[in-house]
């Protein structure tokens, strides 16, 4: 394993919880502290080491939920009690311009709690949740089947949607496209424009760039330990134009434990 800088950042932390005063200054070292500053040197001290674990697993592999499998009976709770999961879900379902006659698909649907909300919202609409996890496709059906509810759940990739062109009216995603390494977010926004109908339209909400330095030192963890850090350095409007989207909007931004979550209105052509 490489020398990660000896863990410097160990002593410069002690080294600013201990000083009493900046140099000729007579404020305390809390009143001056820039968190701009301390999230880029946090980053800096902590680079070695992700590049390390990063080159190590940089194969075109699905991540699971929270990154590794043992990890998924924790994640519904997670989002539950720790990322405001009800609010930001809510104001997807109600913010997607959804209707009961619009074929829909839940793109990296997880557990299938979106999914269920937007049943429950729209009993008529023609409704799939699709994901690349067994494990919690299944989680997903015993969900829907405790609610009384009849979902089509489909087992498949981002990369290559098993759908014919213009298939769905809207497509929405939620806290799946942090999962991708940089090259499948394109080919996942690519299958997402070749499967929409014209008129159709692509919400996503998922990390996004932070709006104010507390959130983008929340960020760091998420950036390096999943594929997150092409959200948090603002890359998804470009990406999606890449893909061909014309029309990029943000709607609203949620702050959670994790980092900032950010909602995009995209749409094949020009408003």
């Amino acid at each position: 394993m490489p020398d990660i800088g000896g863990f410097k950042w160990k002593s410069r932390m002690l080294t600013y919880l201990t000083q009493p005063n900046l140099k000729r200054c007579h404020i305390t070292y809390w009143q001056a502290f820039s968190w701009d500053l301390a999230s880029i040197s946090l980053y800096k001290e902590f680079s070695p080491f992700w590049k390390y674990y990063n080159d190590m697993d940089k194969k075109d592999r699905y991540i699971p939920a929270l990154n590794r499998g043992w990890l998924t009976p924790l994640y519904d709770p997670l989002l539950k009690w720790g990322m405001r999961e009800n609010e930001f879900k809510r104001h997807l379902v109600e913010y997607s311009n959804l209707a009961s006659d619009q074929q829909v698909l839940d793109l990296g649907c997880g557990t299938g709690t979106l999914t269920i909300q937007i049943k429950r919202r729209f009993p008529q609409l023609k409704l799939i949740g699709l994901d690349g996890d067994s494990t919690v496709l299944h989680i997903a059906q015993k969900k829907a089947e405790a609610a009384g509810l009849s979902i089509q759940w489909r087992e498949g990739k981002a990369t290559a949607l098993p759908y014919p062109d213009a298939s769905f009216d809207r497509v929405v995603s939620c806290l799946m496209v942090h999962h991708l390494i940089t090259s499948n977010k394109v080919k996942a926004f690519q299958e997402v424009l070749r499967v929409l109908k014209s008129g159709g339209e692509f919400h996503l909400l998922d990390f996004g760039k932070p709006s104010t330095p507390v959130m983008r030192m929340i960020s760091i963890p998420i950036a390096r330990l999943e594929e997150a850090g092409d959200n948090i350095q603002g890359l998804l409007p470009e990406m999606l134009s890449r893909a061909g989207f014309i029309s990029i909007v943000e709607i609203r931004r949620f702050k959670t434990i994790f980092g900032e979550l950010v909602h995009y209105r995209i749409l094949p052509e020009a408003i």
